[in-house]
């Protein structure tokens, strides 16, 4: 007969059952490293979320606050240019109001007006005309005078009762406009226009005073996109930089029919 070696039997089976026991303990720690694996990316996923969020948010308040920062130093600029044309002709005004250069010595009248463009250096020179636009007199002298200007835009306007500001130009290596407005007497009839050439060099130094961030300057343009003053005086300002020719974007927008500016200022970051 066959022996049975209960030990043996014993044996096995505990070892059997060693090794499922092992196997059900391994399959249970995996699922547990599994549960904790996605409990651990569900906790991390709204962090990262809010975390991308908050960025963004924080970037498009930042862009915000410096576009915001930009326009106010536009309209600040804007101000001080409105500022300096209305002045100019404030001065224009209380000078042909105070004397009638149509019926006056034409050499008085020259030191009169050439003394106000000694006193204010960025009116370069004065002239009268009568209505036809005939010349009566010049801060340049009765010999400078010239010929009749009514086919001229400035003088145009000004005989029709506007207050004018030219396109800018260059005289001398500096950027110039004219201005020009009617002359009325005291019932305010129309009797003649003055006009005077205008240094815009003074604009130059207003921006300068200016800078946005590290590599941004301010600069202000004419009303057809010409540059009249930037801290690159040289490239921009003596070579009439046009920003709309060179299809800068900031200054095709800014001179959209919407905005009612005779110069406009602008500010933005060098390319």
């Amino acid at each position: 007969m066959m022996k049975i070696n209960a030990r043996k039997i014993t044996g096995k089976i505990n070892e059997n059952l060693k090794v499922k026991k092992g196997g059900v303990n391994l399959i249970s720690h995996s699922i547990k490293n599994q549960l904790v694996a996605i409990i651990l990316i569900l906790s991390i996923v709204p962090i990262l979320a809010v975390g991308v969020l908050n960025y963004y948010t924080s970037s498009k308040d930042i862009k915000d606050n410096i576009k915001l920062s930009n326009l106010q130093l536009a309209q600040s600029l804007s101000d001080q240019v409105d500022s300096f044309i209305s002045s100019t002709f404030d001065i224009l005004g209380s000078v042909t109001s105070a004397q009638d250069f149509s019926s006056i010595d034409k050499v008085q009248g020259e030191i009169i007006l050439s003394s106000i463009t000694k006193d204010i250096n960025h009116i370069l020179s004065i002239q009268v005309f009568d209505m036809e636009g005939n010349p009566c007199v010049s801060s340049a002298g009765t010999s400078k005078l010239g010929k009749d200007v009514k086919e001229e835009e400035w003088f145009k306007k000004a005989s029709e009762g506007d207050k004018y500001v030219s396109d800018s130009g260059i005289e001398q290596r500096v950027p110039v406009v004219v201005l020009s407005m009617p002359i009325k007497d005291a019932l305010g009839i129309k009797r003649g226009v003055v006009a005077a050439n205008v240094s815009l060099i003074g604009l130059n130094e207003i921006v300068g005073k200016h800078k946005i961030g590290d590599t941004g300057v301010a600069y202000i343009v004419d009303r057809k996109g010409v540059v009249i003053a930037h801290p690159d005086f040289k490239e921009k300002v003596a070579k009439q930089y046009n920003g709309i020719e060179n299809k800068i974007e900031g200054v095709a927008l800014s001179l959209k029919p919407k905005v009612v500016a005779r110069l406009m200022t602008m500010t933005r970051a060098k390319k």
